[in-house]
């Protein structure tokens, strides 16, 4: 079936979960699911499918790439004793920038999963409009996902001068079935992820371990239930987050502000959301319990009748949050807490490199 439920799609776009963008020119929708999806974990079949999702008004597909897929033990489904039975088929994972083929009438061209007309797209459909492919070239009700990498698309692993699209699957508009992505790319002319054999999923992360994150990010193991799962290299997420460069300061800066962290996760890669979470649970914990404390206090100073007594009792059994208590017994809230985010100010703590990621 090559319809998708756009009234459930669109419920999740009313709620922030997905995001929709319409093409310039054709009847076409290109939905993604946001960071905010990401981050809060609100994963379903519509929220994973969305990843770079192209439906026209009638809810047809028009392209159907990967579902969100998760890093080994993100996920109970991926946690190495959940994993189906079977020896899975391991791909190279490239570091580039995932490009989605669909038809602009009958020539080629390649979105990311997030905007038409992003750089990286237009690079993509510039570069494979060179190699006099229409649309009738490329198998009907079939999805072709590619990376994309050129000198520009650079994250961690440097390919030198290389500038292609690298054929990555060939997936079926319904989601059940795939084609060899290897066969289709050799018919066509195009580079793609290369095939590596392991006896045992252990020996793809002792194998990584030999690499420098420069050279290469890591695999994608399939299996025959159409299971993804993906591991990286150490190193390539050492250097990750060293190119980040995000720190507690940065989240403690938009809490304390009051803003989403929907910046921060715009450039935050999602393997490092449970590091931020886990940053942004302890300091909104701090600042919790400083208000409280604060508030037990100004329970036995609005029992004393002046002012005087007032500050001499907040002064001498609770000097350390003063500057919170005096807001507080003066009905500014907002002061108070500002005074809490301030108390609780980190100095720094960038990632490290003995930090773990997802």
């Amino acid at each position: 079936m090559n319809i998708i439920n756009i009234d459930e799609i669109e419920s999740r776009i009313a709620s922030g979960l997905i995001k929709a963008v319409r093409h310039r020119e054709l009847d076409y929708t290109l939905y993604n699911y946001t960071k905010r999806t990401q981050y809060d974990g609100n994963w379903d079949f519509f929220t994973r499918t969305c990843r770079g999702l192209i439906l026209d008004s009638s809810g047809e597909i028009i392209a159907r790439p990967f579902q969100k897929f998760f890093n080994l033990g993100e996920t109970q489904e991926t946690m190495i004793q959940n994993l189906p039975d079977g020896f899975p088929k391991t791909f190279e994972k490239l570091d580039g920038v995932m490009g989605i083929l669909f038809p602009e009438k009958d020539l080629p061209a390649i979105t990311t999963r997030g905007d038409f007309e992003s750089e990286y797209a237009k690079w993509a459909t510039d570069w494979i409009r060179t190699k006099k492919l229409s649309m009738v070239d490329f198998k009907p009700d079939y999805t072709y996902c590619f990376e994309i990498i050129y000198p520009a698309s650079k994250i961690v692993v440097d390919y030198g001068n290389r500038a292609e699209l690298v054929l990555t699957a060939v997936l079926n508009n319904t989601g059940r079935e795939e084609l060899d992505h290897i066969a289709e790319a050799k018919e066509l002319g195009f580079s793609y992820a290369k095939e590596y054999s392991f006896p045992e999923i252990e020996n793809a992360i002792e194998w990584l371990k030999d690499f420098e994150g420069t050279e290469i990010e890591g695999v994608v193991m399939k299996y025959s239930n159409g299971l993804r799962v993906k591991i990286k290299s150490d190193d390539y997420k050492r250097i990750h987050k060293v190119l980040t460069g995000l720190t507690v300061k940065d989240i403690w800066e938009s809490l304390r502000a009051g803003k989403s962290l929907d910046p921060i996760l715009e450039i935050v890669p999602d393997e490092f959301y449970d590091w931020v979470r886990l940053k942004e649970v302890e300091l909104n914990a701090a600042k919790n319990y400083i208000m409280s404390h604060a508030k037990e206090v100004l329970i036995e100073v609005m029992k004393l009748s002046t002012r005087r007594e007032q500050a001499e009792y907040i002064t001498s059994h609770a000097s350390s949050i003063s500057g919170v208590i005096f807001p507080l017994l003066d009905g500014r809230q907002d002061k108070a807490e500002n005074a809490a985010w301030t108390m609780i100010k980190p100095t720094g703590d960038r990632f490290k490199k003995d930090r773990d990621e997802t």
